[in-house]
């Protein structure tokens, strides 16, 4: 939802392979399910992980009967959580430290993103729950929201992928309604994203339930912009409000040009007769 972010340094299918070299129990399944697992990586990677393009393997051509399908597919989850020393456990360890955001990647908020999230689930997709290019950084509102969806009801990709969907332009505004001393806040998306875009950023939106969150962090911010507003005006401040709220815009969009904080920024500077009553009007004496 904000932008998409640099892919993970290692090479996926040379991890894959090293995982797969390490196996000592069920070498048979390994080694019957190996091509096939393989390509479907190669899909995944062909088709930016988008599930329109991608069919989850079936188990059961690889096993004797459904309870050893059933086995082999926990044994393939499981791989996710490999012990310490066992490939990809520090690979792993790095993507959830060392990604170097501060904000979520999946909706904006502000934060180090602590969790990978697997773009397509790990359940049904057991065979990609390794994958790096399937394991992105994302903080847990957006995971406890997304759960296990990724596609909507007609069947097409419901997610924006930050590894391999370009988003380099606003996806949404704030809008304010009047009276500014106490405004209610509605979330639009911009009218000139390219329309597959728009349609991905609207079904993105609501699986990560974006617009009741940023509601919320709008109530919160707009006091702050109030009381900054009146200790600038006190101060007898030289210079405008709105060229403050540029600057801060400015270091908002160094972070990501969809964080939160950029996108409060942008559309209060947008809002003329907003900026106008920050600087003139009768701000709440309760401040």
């Amino acid at each position: 939802m904000v932008a998409n972010i640099p892919p993970p340094k290692d090479d996926s299918i040379e991890v894959f392979l090293r995982i797969l070299d390490e196996r000592k129990r069920h070498l048979d399944f390994y080694q019957r399910i190996k091509n096939d697992w393989q390509k479907s990586i190669e899909i995944y990677i062909k088709h930016k992980g988008n599930p329109e393009k991608i069919a989850a393997l079936d188990l059961l051509l690889y096993t004797k009967d459904e309870d050893e399908a059933e086995d082999r597919k926990k044994s393939l989850i499981g791989l996710y959580s490999p012990q310490q020393g066992k490939t990809p456990h520090e690979i792993l360890s790095k993507m959830r430290r060392e990604h170097g955001l501060i904000c979520c990647p999946s909706c904006g908020e502000a934060g180090i993103p602590g969790t990978l999230d697997h773009y397509l689930p790990k359940d049904e997709f057991p065979e990609l729950s390794v994958l790096l290019l399937n394991l992105t950084p994302m903080c847990f509102e957006c995971q406890q929201a997304k759960g296990t969806q990724y596609k909507t009801n007609n069947g097409s990709k419901k997610y924006i992928h930050p590894y391999f969907d370009e988003v380099t332009t606003p996806l949404y505004k704030i809008t304010f309604q009047p009276p500014y001393n106490s405004p209610k806040f509605s979330i639009v998306m911009n009218d000139d994203i390219e329309p597959d875009l728009l349609k991905l950023a609207n079904e993105h939106a609501i699986g990560i339930d974006l617009t009741l969150r940023l509601k919320k962090f709008c109530n919160t911010k707009y006091v702050h912009l109030l009381k900054s507003a009146k200790r600038h005006r006190d101060k007898g401040g030289r210079v405008g409000l709105g060229e403050i709220i540029e600057i801060l815009l400015q270091s908002e969009e160094d972070k990501s040009i969809n964080c939160w904080e950029a996108v409060f920024y942008r559309s209060a500077l947008a809002d003329k007769d907003l900026i106008d009553y920050l600087e003139n009007g009768d701000l709440p004496d309760n401040l």
